[in-house]
């Protein structure tokens, strides 16, 4: 991408490079799962989001050393050297398993479409994560208008709030995939970080109208325990089986990331006879109550064996 000046060449490129992105880290979080221990599967996946958050702070530093166009160039041998690393990985012994099983056994998306009751589980999933999206969709990415009408002058620019959130997202990250594993629980953990966040969220529509460094100070806490991600798409690839794990992993964090867009719509509706920070506030309650009984309605998958198909 960083070779071409024409727009248009620009954006279909972004958009390949999104695809590719869109599917890599459900099939990398499904790989692992399936050739972990099923009491150790957390810890490694732990380190997957760990990583990965690094390398959103990473890509920022070197756009500031060496500019957009060599970004994309690291990016992009970086991108081959990773896609070399996969193919010196063997497949999962369930997925080789699979494959030697009857062609009767649906795969991918069709058994969830058939099922009431998988759809219903996936939805469940998606429904947790929603407010990780809330956050970033509103909180952080609407800060201008919310901290305006606050009436803080100047106010917060997004992009310093992204920076701050994923500060505190690296943190989060590890601390909620190790208590997830000293618990022995997925959903004591979510249930934590997931009351953290609305916390988090709180305290930026209380302390944020004091002053910009109050509304960063804020959004770090909310960035911290808004990283119970690698977590939810960790329980997505337990809650599935081998026939469906991948396709659910990979759906579930484009299903919340695409949840965005009904949360940024049902803010807009609700902000002009409420204003930005009531718009907030309802919007946010939404989220987290939705999330809360969702959690509360999806079963335990810590340990689960992972060796069994859906019919």
């Amino acid at each position: 991408m960083g070779g071409f000046d024409a727009i248009t060449t620009y954006g279909i490129l972004r958009f390949v490079a999104g695809v590719g992105l869109a599917g890599e880290l459900g099939a990398g979080v499904t790989l692992v799962a399936e050739i972990s221990s099923r009491h150790g599967r957390g810890i490694a996946v732990t380190i997957i989001g760990a990583v990965g958050v690094v390398g959103a702070i990473a890509a920022g530093v070197v756009n500031e050393l060496t500019g957009w166009r060599m970004s994309y160039a690291i990016g992009g041998v970086m991108g081959i050297a990773l896609l070399a690393l996969r193919f010196a990985v063997f497949e999962s012994g369930l997925f080789d398993a699979m494959k030697s099983e009857s062609s009767n056994l649906s795969r991918g998306l069709l058994p969830i479409l058939k099922s009431w009751t998988l759809a219903l589980r996936l939805v469940k999933i998606v429904v947790v994560g929603m407010p990780i999206w809330f956050t970033l969709a509103i909180i952080v990415g609407l800060a201008p208008k919310i901290a305006g009408e606050m009436g803080l002058s100047p106010t917060p620019k997004p992009g310093h709030l992204v920076a701050l959130f994923y500060a505190g997202a690296i943190f989060g990250d590890i601390s909620s995939g190790l208590l997830s594993q000293r618990l022995k629980s997925r959903k004591i953990p979510i249930g934590i970080f997931l009351f953290g966040t609305a916390v988090g969220c709180a305290l930026v529509l209380l302390l944020g109208p004091r002053s910009a460094a109050w509304y960063g100070a804020a959004t770090v806490v909310m960035g911290f325990f808004s990283a119970y991600w690698i977590v939810v798409i960790t329980t997505a690839s337990e809650l599935f089986g081998t026939n469906v794990r991948a396709t659910v992993t990979t759906m579930t964090p484009n299903l919340i990331r695409a949840s965005a867009v009904p949360i940024s719509i049902f803010f807009s509706l609700i902000a002009q006879p409420v204003g930005a920070v009531g718009a907030t506030w309802l919007s946010g309650g939404l989220c987290f109550a939705l999330a809360a009984l969702a959690l509360w309605r999806l079963p335990e998958p810590f340990g689960r064996d992972l060796d069994y198909y859906e019919k």
